[in-house]
Protein backbone atom coordinates (compact mmCIF):
# COMPACT_ATOMS: atom_id res chain seq x y z
CA UNK A 1 0.00 0.00 0.00
CA UNK A 2 1.50 3.57 -0.98
CA UNK A 3 0.67 5.39 1.95
CA UNK A 4 3.81 6.56 3.33
CA UNK A 5 3.36 9.93 2.10
CA UNK A 6 -0.11 10.61 3.26
CA UNK A 7 -0.08 13.51 5.54
CA UNK A 8 -1.19 12.04 8.53
CA UNK A 9 2.57 10.24 8.27
CA UNK A 10 4.37 13.73 8.68
CA UNK A 11 2.56 14.92 11.44
CA UNK A 12 2.73 11.48 13.23
CA UNK A 13 6.37 11.45 12.50
CA UNK A 14 6.75 14.66 14.07
CA UNK A 15 5.12 13.77 17.54
CA UNK A 16 7.64 10.65 17.39
CA UNK A 17 10.76 12.18 17.01
CA UNK A 18 9.64 15.34 19.09
CA UNK A 19 8.79 13.96 22.57
CA UNK A 20 10.48 13.38 25.22
CA UNK A 21 9.71 10.20 26.76
CA UNK A 22 10.85 7.97 30.28
CA UNK A 23 12.39 4.66 29.73
CA UNK A 24 11.55 1.15 31.34
CA UNK A 25 13.98 -2.02 29.95
CA UNK A 26 11.50 -2.91 26.97
CA UNK A 27 10.05 -6.71 26.81
CA UNK A 28 11.38 -9.13 24.64
CA UNK A 29 9.53 -12.11 23.11
CA UNK A 30 11.60 -15.26 22.79
CA UNK A 31 9.49 -18.60 21.90
CA UNK A 32 6.11 -18.56 23.60
CA UNK A 33 6.82 -15.90 26.92
CA UNK A 34 7.83 -12.82 27.62
CA UNK A 35 11.71 -11.35 28.67
CA UNK A 36 13.36 -8.78 29.90
CA UNK A 37 16.64 -8.19 28.17
CA UNK A 38 18.68 -9.82 31.00
CA UNK A 39 16.59 -13.06 30.74
CA UNK A 40 14.57 -12.82 33.63
CA UNK A 41 10.73 -13.56 32.62
CA UNK A 42 7.92 -11.26 32.58
CA UNK A 43 4.67 -12.18 32.70
CA UNK A 44 1.55 -9.97 32.50
CA UNK A 45 -0.38 -9.25 35.18
CA UNK A 46 -2.76 -6.94 33.63
CA UNK A 47 -6.13 -4.66 33.34
CA UNK A 48 -8.27 -3.52 31.20
CA UNK A 49 -7.96 0.22 31.78
CA UNK A 50 -11.10 2.17 29.93
CA UNK A 51 -14.21 3.80 30.55
CA UNK A 52 -17.23 1.45 30.04
CA UNK A 53 -20.62 2.69 29.16
CA UNK A 54 -20.09 4.30 26.02
CA UNK A 55 -21.66 3.19 22.77
CA UNK A 56 -18.64 3.31 20.27
CA UNK A 57 -18.69 4.94 17.06
CA UNK A 58 -16.94 7.19 14.88
CA UNK A 59 -18.83 9.65 16.11
CA UNK A 60 -19.45 9.16 19.54
CA UNK A 61 -15.81 7.80 20.84
CA UNK A 62 -15.24 6.68 24.09
CA UNK A 63 -12.99 9.16 26.38
CA UNK A 64 -9.80 8.86 25.74
CA UNK A 65 -8.16 7.42 29.55
CA UNK A 66 -4.18 8.46 28.26
CA UNK A 67 -5.36 11.69 27.48
CA UNK A 68 -5.28 12.91 31.35
CA UNK A 69 -2.44 13.32 33.04
CA UNK A 70 -4.27 13.67 36.02
CA UNK A 71 -6.82 11.24 35.94
CA UNK A 72 -3.31 8.74 35.54
CA UNK A 73 -1.25 10.09 38.39
CA UNK A 74 -4.68 9.56 40.54
CA UNK A 75 -4.88 6.18 39.39
CA UNK A 76 -0.93 4.34 39.30
CA UNK A 77 -1.02 4.46 42.59
CA UNK A 78 -4.23 2.36 42.95
CA UNK A 79 -2.32 0.10 39.77
CA UNK A 80 0.79 -0.10 42.05
CA UNK A 81 -0.81 -1.42 44.59
CA UNK A 82 -2.57 -4.38 42.72
CA UNK A 83 0.59 -5.16 41.42
CA UNK A 84 -0.21 -4.26 37.92
CA UNK A 85 2.18 -4.36 35.57
CA UNK A 86 0.17 -3.88 31.89
CA UNK A 87 -2.90 -2.07 30.81
CA UNK A 88 -4.92 -2.53 28.09
CA UNK A 89 -6.72 0.64 26.44
CA UNK A 90 -9.13 0.00 23.85
CA UNK A 91 -8.98 3.99 22.54
CA UNK A 92 -6.50 6.17 21.62
CA UNK A 93 -7.28 9.63 20.61
CA UNK A 94 -4.92 10.78 18.13
CA UNK A 95 -4.97 14.49 18.45
CA UNK A 96 -4.29 14.37 22.25
CA UNK A 97 -0.98 14.28 24.21
CA UNK A 98 -0.20 11.29 25.59
CA UNK A 99 3.18 11.74 27.22
CA UNK A 100 2.46 12.82 30.61
CA UNK A 101 0.35 9.83 31.35
CA UNK A 102 2.63 7.26 29.58
CA UNK A 103 5.84 9.01 31.31
CA UNK A 104 4.41 8.80 34.38
CA UNK A 105 3.30 4.90 33.78
CA UNK A 106 6.60 4.53 32.98
CA UNK A 107 8.17 5.72 36.01
CA UNK A 108 5.80 3.05 37.81
CA UNK A 109 7.10 0.14 35.40
CA UNK A 110 3.72 -0.17 33.72
CA UNK A 111 3.75 -1.42 30.17
CA UNK A 112 0.19 -0.22 27.48
CA UNK A 113 -1.38 -2.02 25.16
CA UNK A 114 -3.35 0.44 22.96
CA UNK A 115 -5.82 -0.95 20.71
CA UNK A 116 -5.76 0.35 16.79
CA UNK A 117 -9.06 -0.79 15.92
CA UNK A 118 -11.45 0.67 17.81
CA UNK A 119 -12.42 3.64 15.97
CA UNK A 120 -12.82 4.59 12.10
CA UNK A 121 -14.52 1.38 10.23
CA UNK A 122 -13.84 -0.06 13.69
CA UNK A 123 -14.82 -3.98 13.32
CA UNK A 124 -15.98 -3.93 9.49
CA UNK A 125 -12.90 -5.36 8.47
CA UNK A 126 -11.87 -3.01 5.77
CA UNK A 127 -8.71 -2.77 4.65
CA UNK A 128 -7.97 0.77 2.65
CA UNK A 129 -6.64 3.91 3.18
CA UNK A 130 -8.69 5.36 6.08
CA UNK A 131 -8.31 2.42 8.00
CA UNK A 132 -4.55 2.35 7.50
CA UNK A 133 -4.27 5.93 8.79
CA UNK A 134 -5.85 5.26 11.68
CA UNK A 135 -3.97 2.56 12.83
CA UNK A 136 -0.61 4.00 11.60
CA UNK A 137 -2.09 7.69 13.43
CA UNK A 138 -2.37 5.90 17.16
CA UNK A 139 0.92 4.00 16.33
CA UNK A 140 2.85 7.17 15.48
CA UNK A 141 1.38 8.88 18.46
CA UNK A 142 2.46 5.96 20.74
CA UNK A 143 5.37 4.14 19.36
CA UNK A 144 8.48 7.08 20.97
CA UNK A 145 7.47 5.00 24.56
CA UNK A 146 9.20 2.41 25.73
CA UNK A 147 6.64 1.09 28.35
CA UNK A 148 4.34 0.62 24.40
CA UNK A 149 4.62 -3.56 24.72
CA UNK A 150 2.54 -4.04 21.62
CA UNK A 151 -0.35 -2.48 19.54
CA UNK A 152 -4.29 -4.75 19.81
CA UNK A 153 -6.10 -5.89 17.31
CA UNK A 154 -9.82 -8.19 17.92
CA UNK A 155 -10.78 -11.14 15.55
CA UNK A 156 -13.50 -12.62 17.82
CA UNK A 157 -16.24 -13.38 15.72
CA UNK A 158 -15.33 -12.48 12.01
CA UNK A 159 -15.88 -14.41 8.67
CA UNK A 160 -13.29 -16.35 7.09
CA UNK A 161 -13.24 -14.05 4.33
CA UNK A 162 -12.04 -10.82 7.10
CA UNK A 163 -8.87 -13.28 7.38
CA UNK A 164 -7.29 -11.53 4.35
CA UNK A 165 -7.49 -7.68 6.31
CA UNK A 166 -5.99 -9.44 9.39
CA UNK A 167 -2.79 -10.63 7.11
CA UNK A 168 -3.07 -7.12 5.42
CA UNK A 169 -2.94 -4.86 8.39
CA UNK A 170 0.03 -7.28 10.19
CA UNK A 171 1.90 -6.54 7.34
CA UNK A 172 1.61 -2.51 6.43
CA UNK A 173 1.15 -2.08 10.23
CA UNK A 174 5.06 -4.05 10.52
CA UNK A 175 6.22 -2.11 7.42
CA UNK A 176 5.45 0.89 8.81
CA UNK A 177 6.85 1.03 11.94
CA UNK A 178 10.00 -0.83 10.79
CA UNK A 179 10.76 1.15 7.23
CA UNK A 180 9.27 5.22 8.93
CA UNK A 181 9.80 4.57 12.36
CA UNK A 182 12.71 2.30 12.66
CA UNK A 183 11.39 0.39 15.58
CA UNK A 184 9.38 -2.74 15.75
CA UNK A 185 6.32 -3.55 18.03
CA UNK A 186 4.60 -6.52 18.62
CA UNK A 187 1.26 -6.93 17.42
CA UNK A 188 -1.48 -9.04 19.53
CA UNK A 189 -4.56 -10.44 18.64
CA UNK A 190 -7.64 -11.34 20.44
CA UNK A 191 -9.77 -13.84 19.89
CA UNK A 192 -12.22 -16.41 21.45
CA UNK A 193 -10.33 -20.06 22.86
CA UNK A 194 -13.10 -21.65 21.22
CA UNK A 195 -12.96 -24.91 18.47
CA UNK A 196 -13.99 -22.65 15.40
CA UNK A 197 -10.75 -19.84 16.21
CA UNK A 198 -8.45 -22.87 15.56
CA UNK A 199 -8.76 -22.05 11.83
CA UNK A 200 -8.31 -18.11 12.65
CA UNK A 201 -5.06 -19.18 13.94
CA UNK A 202 -3.90 -21.53 11.56
CA UNK A 203 -4.58 -19.47 8.62
CA UNK A 204 -2.73 -16.31 10.04
CA UNK A 205 0.05 -18.16 11.94
CA UNK A 206 0.98 -20.24 8.68
CA UNK A 207 2.16 -17.42 6.95
CA UNK A 208 4.75 -14.61 7.69
CA UNK A 209 2.10 -11.86 8.27
CA UNK A 210 1.28 -13.38 11.37
CA UNK A 211 0.65 -11.81 14.47
CA UNK A 212 3.16 -11.84 17.75
CA UNK A 213 0.79 -12.54 20.52
CA UNK A 214 -2.26 -13.82 20.89
CA UNK A 215 -4.75 -12.73 23.81
CA UNK A 216 -7.81 -15.42 24.79
CA UNK A 217 -10.83 -14.03 25.54
CA UNK A 218 -12.31 -15.51 28.69
CA UNK A 219 -15.23 -12.69 29.00
CA UNK A 220 -17.82 -15.18 27.46
CA UNK A 221 -17.29 -17.77 30.00
CA UNK A 222 -17.54 -16.08 33.08
CA UNK A 223 -20.08 -17.54 35.69
CA UNK A 224 -18.73 -16.17 39.44
CA UNK A 225 -15.36 -16.02 38.14
CA UNK A 226 -13.89 -17.35 35.31
CA UNK A 227 -13.31 -21.02 36.26
CA UNK A 228 -10.69 -23.78 37.05
CA UNK A 229 -12.13 -25.75 33.76
CA UNK A 230 -12.16 -22.41 31.70
CA UNK A 231 -8.69 -22.12 32.76
CA UNK A 232 -7.53 -25.60 32.03
CA UNK A 233 -8.71 -25.36 28.70
CA UNK A 234 -7.55 -22.13 28.07
CA UNK A 235 -4.03 -23.89 28.82
CA UNK A 236 -4.74 -26.78 26.30
CA UNK A 237 -5.78 -24.40 23.61
CA UNK A 238 -2.51 -22.39 24.57
CA UNK A 239 0.06 -25.53 23.91
CA UNK A 240 -1.22 -25.65 19.89
CA UNK A 241 0.20 -22.02 19.43
CA UNK A 242 3.43 -20.35 19.01
CA UNK A 243 3.97 -17.12 20.61
CA UNK A 244 3.38 -15.63 23.69
CA UNK A 245 -0.49 -16.27 24.80
CA UNK A 246 -2.11 -14.15 27.12
CA UNK A 247 -5.66 -14.65 28.92
CA UNK A 248 -7.83 -11.70 29.06
CA UNK A 249 -11.49 -10.48 30.46
CA UNK A 250 -10.92 -12.75 33.24
CA UNK A 251 -13.53 -11.17 36.42
CA UNK A 252 -15.68 -12.57 39.00
CA UNK A 253 -19.10 -11.32 37.78
CA UNK A 254 -21.54 -10.59 41.15
CA UNK A 255 -25.06 -8.69 40.98
CA UNK A 256 -25.33 -6.24 43.33
CA UNK A 257 -27.37 -7.82 46.50
CA UNK A 258 -26.01 -10.96 45.91
CA UNK A 259 -23.87 -12.55 48.74
CA UNK A 260 -20.47 -12.37 47.49
CA UNK A 261 -18.73 -16.40 48.04
CA UNK A 262 -16.40 -15.41 45.08
CA UNK A 263 -12.70 -16.70 45.74
CA UNK A 264 -10.22 -15.58 42.69
CA UNK A 265 -8.55 -19.10 42.87
CA UNK A 266 -8.85 -19.22 39.44
CA UNK A 267 -5.59 -17.05 39.76
CA UNK A 268 -3.58 -19.06 40.92
CA UNK A 269 -4.21 -21.78 38.29
CA UNK A 270 -2.81 -18.82 35.49
CA UNK A 271 -0.18 -18.03 37.18
CA UNK A 272 1.07 -21.62 38.58
CA UNK A 273 3.86 -24.17 37.23
CA UNK A 274 1.04 -25.56 34.76
CA UNK A 275 -0.27 -22.26 34.19
CA UNK A 276 2.43 -20.53 33.32
CA UNK A 277 4.40 -22.93 30.96
CA UNK A 278 2.00 -22.47 28.15
CA UNK A 279 0.42 -19.10 29.40
CA UNK A 280 2.03 -15.72 29.72
CA UNK A 281 -0.30 -14.04 32.13
CA UNK A 282 -3.63 -12.85 32.21
CA UNK A 283 -5.35 -9.30 32.19
CA UNK A 284 -8.52 -8.48 34.35
CA UNK A 285 -11.77 -6.74 33.55
CA UNK A 286 -12.29 -4.25 34.41
CA UNK A 287 -9.94 -0.92 36.37
CA UNK A 288 -13.58 1.15 35.74
CA UNK A 289 -16.66 -0.91 36.98
CA UNK A 290 -19.24 1.18 35.32
CA UNK A 291 -19.93 -1.16 32.48
CA UNK A 292 -23.07 -2.44 34.41
CA UNK A 293 -24.73 -0.49 37.50
CA UNK A 294 -26.41 -3.72 38.81
CA UNK A 295 -22.99 -5.70 38.66
CA UNK A 296 -19.24 -5.61 39.57
CA UNK A 297 -16.70 -7.47 38.15
CA UNK A 298 -14.43 -8.01 41.23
Amino acid sequence: MKAFTSLLTCVGLFAFFSSVTAEVEPIEIKGSHFFYKNGTAFFVRGIRYEPFGYELSNFNPPPDPLGSGILCRRDIPYLSGFNINVIVVAYIDRDKDHSECVNALADAGIYVVPQVDAGVNSYLYVWNQETFDYKIGIISSLANYSNVLAFRMTAAGQQPTDLLYFRAAFRDMRTYMSEVLHRSIPIVLSILPEEQEKDTIDYIWCHDDAADIVQLWMGNSVINCTSDQNIEDAVDFAKSLSGPIVLEGMRCDLYIGEFDDRNYEFMYDVYSDKGAAALSGGILDTYYGDWNESMTFG
